[in-house]
């Protein structure tokens, strides 16, 4: 049985991470008997953190601000990148695995001075903290307007900062904590994870992305370190913990290429897909429209009299802002592409008629309320325009695309014929 394509694509980061367990799994039991060699050096001052000789302790700070370092690359990466891919899950994904790997290199320094009992305590806030950082990222949506993105990224920076600075002072002062006996309940972790992995492979699945995926494997690596744990922590257990940072470096290179190969068939002008892209969809090459999908056509009104009043480049400027409210409106339900001139047509797969109806008409409203800046010589005003657009549901995948695109198209027709600034559904759905 041949899989989804979407669950296709999980399996690239799940595998990498599945190596990643199983290359440490046959180290740690090829090698757990040999009192000698690098594995064994390695071993000794992991195992037995800031004891030892020098050159145990220099190899010991160089995995933990190595990782520390990864972590702090990948911020850099999403921080740089997000501008450009409007990423809300790989910025959060930065931002609070750098604060709990602040958390546990502290943990990690401090573990020699810790009594037993309370080392028991930290260790599993550590995982906890691990897990919560994996269901934000997995249930916080990839595209978000920027102020909602603004306030989300900072309202949980700010929660997860509050955390670790209060367990990182307790680990510094030596202070103890007790964590309810339902925090500390296996079940929790498990359920955790399970919520993890299950939000982020719903958005795996309507985005076509790697984040199901990826989520699933950072999800094994933690739930084998969790089992391999031990008072003090070996070097199975640090080596898959601190294997988190690198992994999740490699799936935010990896979102970063498929985004930026993405790019390729994105319309120069209005930033949103070309009319390539949308024939590879009708044709069943790039997206899944799946069993239900709608198609809307949304055409800007008038748009020759703008060209004629204010000229080409005011022209240019309200092709691009019109296609970009359109994108940020539909995105991720949708799929904005450029049809052709001042056409945008959506494909909203798996997607049910009432869903889509409402988001298709709040694009009208919104782009009616839209206020353009011109360019040029009449530089310093605004425009105004409006869009009519056209819906038709389909429900034979790719077989009937075209006829499904057809009708919306003869729907936007009446929307034009009935006043235009309106949206009309198809009366073959």
């Amino acid at each position: 049985m041949r899989l989804p394509r979407a669950f296709q694509r999980q399996l690239v980061p799940f595998g990498i991470c599945a190596a990643c367990v199983v290359v440490l799994l046959v180290l740690d039991t090829t090698y757990a008997s040999h009192t000698s060699g690098l594995w064994y050096r390695v071993k000794t001052a992991l195992e037995n953190p800031l004891s030892g000789s020098h050159a145990d302790k220099d190899l010991l700070m160089f995995v933990f601000f190595d990782s520390l370092a990864a972590y702090l690359f990948v911020l850099l990466i999403v921080l740089v990148s997000y501008r450009y891919l409007y990423n809300v899950k790989m910025l959060l994904a930065g931002f609070l695995f750098l604060m709990t790997g602040i958390f546990n290199l502290v943990y990690f320094l401090t573990l020699n001075d810790l009594p037993p009992a309370q080392r028991q305590q930290f260790h599993i806030l550590l995982y906890l903290l691990y897990t919560v950082d994996l269901l934000m990222v997995g249930i916080s949506p990839s595209h978000l307007p920027k102020v909602a993105a603004q306030i989300l990224l900072a309202s949980l920076f700010m929660a997860k900062a509050v955390v670790v600075a209060w367990a990182s002072w307790h680990l510094i002062e030596y202070k103890g904590i007790m964590l309810a006996s339902a925090l500390r309940s296996p079940l929790l972790f498990l359920a955790l994870n399970i919520l993890a992995i299950g939000a982020a492979m719903r958005h795996s699945a309507t985005e076509e992305v790697y984040y199901g995926g990826a989520t699933a494997g950072l999800s094994l690596v933690l739930g084998v370190a969790y089992v391999a744990r031990h008072d003090p922590p070996q070097i199975l257990e640090i080596l898959l913990v601190f294997s988190l940072p690198i992994m999740l470096g490699l799936f935010v290179g990896l979102n970063l290429f498929v985004s930026i190969g993405h790019r390729i068939h994105y319309d120069p002008l209005v930033k949103i897909y070309n009319r390539g892209y949308c024939d590879s969809i009708v044709a069943g090459k790039e997206r899944s429209l799946g069993g239900r999908y709608c198609v809307a056509l949304f055409d800007i009104d008038h748009f020759k009299a703008v060209n004629d009043r204010y000229g080409h480049m005011v022209g240019d400027s309200v092709l691009y802002h019109v296609g970009q409210k359109i994108r940020d409106i539909v995105v991720p339900r949708g799929i904005a592409c450029r049809y052709g001139g001042e056409e945008v047509i959506v494909f909203f797969p798996d997607s049910a008629l009432d869903q889509v109806k409402k988001l298709a008409r709040e694009v009208v409203h919104a782009v009616e309320r839209l206020r353009i800046p011109l360019k040029g010589k009449t530089k310093g005003g605004h425009c105004k325009v409006t869009i009519s657009g056209g819906l038709a549901c389909g429900s034979n995948g790719h077989k009937d695309v075209e006829d499904v695109i057809e009708a919306a198209d003869k729907a936007l027709y009446r929307s034009k014929q009935a006043g235009r600034n309106r949206l009309t559904v198809s009366r073959k759905v």
